[in-house]
């Protein structure tokens, strides 16, 4: 069984019974729904993608909106979701997207270019209340729609992060009728979104339940299905405890734990679960310097901390043995801590990676997941 895009999550680890492009698990019961029952280790607290700053939020949000762009995974390559094509500037200050005409909103409203243009300007008015989405929009200077299939961003200065975070999912579209609601409205799920899923139930502190759109059909480039999810039903549980995960998941209680720690991967592997890794793209942890603090506001004890810092020792603990090596960004701000000369940086545009770690009960299953802010 596959599954349309299901899951394009932003946790640090997930465990489960799967299958999909994207994250989907099957249900042997052919008379009731096809379900997936996912943990997660926090309280999403805010199902609006344009606002959650959240892990837990961002699993729950990648199920109702679509992007305007995906990412590949493996390659790193924008590739077409609601946008077909694209150009930009040799400057990077200017962006030309041209839409697919058949994608609607959960509530049948067409997906057009004064939709998109309202959503990034939603990340703009929310503020602080999206402290991903307007550092996306931070220089934006106008966004034009020269038909109902063409959308236009131009910008003061260079954005070479733009096109990628047209794929994250703090960029996913929501239909102007949710758009219109209060910002606190939206973080109770009252939200009519553009993705595969649609939300039944938001339970605070306790769950979250999807069901699928018979009428979705436009998975990004990647999903190598097509049409609604092949998943009818998502429940999204909190459970706090990585132990307590971890135990549901092997006795089958759960069929994905979107927060596997490193010290549980050696129990689940005994118990036949296995553990995939897969890249995500964005800036994951961070650490950031009070500069406020008295200690830390002289730039040059910030890049000494930032020299003093054992990486390899650091990443030794904080990391799994499917990772990869953390990757040090390019300082931007002077409040953050700077990188040794000899520490690796990111390209332009492209983020430093984490990975996203994930369990299966069922070995022969197979999974395509990526997360991404």
């Amino acid at each position: 069984m596959s599954a349309s895009r299901i899951v394009r999550a932003a946790g640090t680890v997930l465990a489960a019974s799967i299958t999909a492009s994207g994250l989907a698990a099957c249900s042997d019961d052919s008379t009731g729904p096809r379900s997936l029952r996912i943990a997660l280790s926090a309280d999403p607290q805010c199902l609006d993608p344009h606002q959650a700053p959240y892990t837990e939020s961002l699993h729950v949000g990648r199920q109702l909106v679509a992007n305007l762009t995906d990412q590949d995974s493996q390659t790193g390559e924008i590739i077409p979701w609601i946008a077909t094509d694209w150009s930009v500037s040799d400057d990077a200050t200017h962006f030309r997207f041209t839409l697919r005409d058949d994608a609607t909103f959960s509530d049948g409203t067409p997906i057009d270019a004064a939709a998109v243009a309202a959503n990034f300007e939603d990340l703009r008015d929310l503020g602080a209340k999206s402290p991903f989405g307007l550092s996306y929009v931070s220089s934006l200077r106008s966004i034009e729609t020269p038909d109902t299939r063409t959308v236009e961003f131009s910008f003061d200065v260079p954005n070479a992060q733009f096109l990628q975070a047209t794929s994250m999912v703090t960029t996913g579209l929501l239909a102007p009728a949710t758009l219109d609601t209060s910002p606190e409205e939206r973080c109770t799920g009252k939200l009519i979104g553009s993705g595969p899923f649609v939300l039944d139930e938001y339970a605070p502190n306790a769950s979250a339940t999807l069901s699928s759109r018979a009428d979705y059909s436009w998975p990004g480039a990647t999903a190598t299905h097509s049409g609604a999810a092949a998943i009818e039903r998502l429940d999204f549980t909190v459970m706090t405890e990585s132990g307590v995960r971890s135990g549901a998941l092997q006795t089958a209680q759960i069929d994905v734990d979107t927060d596997v720690q490193a010290q549980d991967e050696a129990a689940l592997s005994d118990a036949g679960i296995a553990v995939f890794a897969r890249p995500r793209p964005g800036i994951v942890y961070t650490l950031l310097a009070n500069d406020q603090s008295p200690a830390l506001s002289d730039p040059a004890v910030r890049r000494a901390v930032g020299h003093a810092i054992d990486r390899p020792e650091l990443a030794r603990y904080c990391r799994s043995t499917r990772t990869t090596p953390p990757v040090c960004c390019p300082q931007r701000h002077p409040a953050t801590l700077t990188c040794p000369p000899s520490s690796p940086t990111t390209r332009i545009g492209r983020p430093p990676t984490s990975m996203l770690r994930v369990g299966c009960r069922d070995r022969t299953a197979s999974v395509s997941v990526r997360g991404t802010r």
